[in-house]
């Protein structure tokens, strides 16, 4: 078979593999439309996807820690870039954003029949990151598929760089098919304290001001002591965190979980009411967010409390599946979190309409058929497209016209 048509994918990525699978739904998706699949992914042993769903696939351990500038991590990536390079997997993956201010130079020159794909899973801003963006628009450039996360990521990064090859969106949703772990009476009972009536609030996230942490807990302080609140955290003591929860009084009443793997992370949140999503408007990802975490709160048949900006307001009310509120405002999200508990106790946002909603609109399979497709375009003898700007709108998935 030739190098061009063999369907056969390398995948590099800078992401831990224990972090989130989101990352690796789309090589799982080629896999199972018959690609052969090679990952380098730091932590690759410990990758679910990989345990789960795809025990056949060609792994490589990337010694790459994010963050660190030691010479053995750097050299481990540059490595396997080269390796890619000048080897025999016809479909390369670049996946991640630190991968761009390694990899644009090292592509340069003939790619002797290879098709290089791009998928940054966030967004370099030309004004605060000019350098890093200069280096991605040189990628991109010579790319064959540019991927993003979100619609209007992807349509701005193609008239920034000029891209003259398709565009596709790849959002981070949880899969369809990802076992949920069951309700446990034992961890429910860790989340709501022996407080009766309790209304657990699920943050999948530390504290973190992007995630608007501070005000969440200033609108808990405001609620009676039945509001409960499970985030990240516990491994490490945040004195920041420690000294707001001591000032509000509600040290009590926040419970802060230890590093778990991506299934202890789903089976507290599946034990939860309701999860939060608030996000800060810092950027176009914030105002236009469609993350992976709406989706683990949607898988466990959570609704959501969200920040009033277009993308998550929109998705909110479009499907109903929680309340929006002013992210800045602790009034105002503790507001919404009495209007979720109030819905919840009439029969409102049921864990299966939540669910289902998740099927229907949100999982991930929604995105794979015009991925895999564009996959196989590659190593076809169709025309090429180009000029081309991400063919779905923002929200629903294609599936859904």
């Amino acid at each position: 078979m030739k190098l061009q048509t063999r369907k056969a994918v390398l995948f590099i990525t800078t992401y831990a593999a224990t972090d989130t699978p989101h990352g690796e739904h789309l090589p799982w998706m080629l896999s199972e439309a018959g690609w052969e699949v090679t990952v380098v992914a730091p932590h690759e042993k410990d990758s679910a996807v990989r345990q789960m769903f795809c025990p056949g696939w060609k792994w490589r351990n990337l010694k790459f820690r994010t963050g660190q500038s030691k010479i053995a991590s750097e050299l481990s990536l540059l490595w396997e870039l080269l390796r890619a390079r000048f080897g025999r997997r016809p479909v390369i993956v670049l996946h991640s954003q630190g991968i761009v201010a390694r990899a644009w130079y090292l592509f340069l020159g003939p790619l002797f029949g290879k098709k290089l794909i791009y998928h940054n899973p966030d967004y370099y801003d030309p004004i605060t990151y000019p350098v890093r963006s200069w280096m991605e628009g040189r990628l991109t450039r010579r790319c064959d598929l540019f991927i993003a996360n979100e619609y209007h990521r992807a349509y701005i990064v193609r008239s920034q760089h000029r891209l003259r090859c398709p565009v596709l969106v790849s959002p981070p949703n949880l899969a369809a098919r990802w076992p949920i772990p069951s309700r446990s009476e034992k961890i429910r009972s860790e989340l709501d304290g022996a407080v009766k009536d309790a209304f657990v609030l699920r943050l999948n996230s530390g504290f973190n001001p992007l995630r608007m942490v501070a005000q969440v807990m200033e609108a808990l302080a405001l609620l009676p002591a039945r509001f409960r609140l499970v985030m990240s955290g516990g491994g490490s003591v945040n004195p920041k965190a420690e000294e707001l929860m001591r000032r509000l009084g509600i040290r009590e009443r926040v419970l802060m979980l230890p590093p778990l793997d991506y299934a202890g992370v789903l089976e507290y949140t599946n034990n939860a009411d309701a999860g939060v999503l608030l996000y800060a408007n810092n950027d176009l990802g914030n105002y236009f967010t469609s993350p992976g975490r709406l989706t683990e709160y949607l898988a466990c048949g959570l609704p959501v409390l969200a920040s009033r900006y277009a993308g998550l307001e929109n998705l909110v009310q479009r499907f109903g599946i929680g309340e929006c509120v002013d992210c800045e405002d602790p009034r105002s999200i503790a507001a919404g979190i009495q209007r979720l508990e109030s819905a919840i106790a009439s029969g409102g946002y049921k864990r299966a309409k939540m669910r289902q909603s998740f099927e229907d609109h949100f999982a991930f399979e929604k995105w794979a058929p015009p991925l895999v497709e564009a996959f196989n375009n590659l190593v076809s003898d169709k025309p090429k497209v180009k000029q081309a700007p991400p063919p779905q709108y923002w929200f629903p998935g294609p599936a859904e016209g």
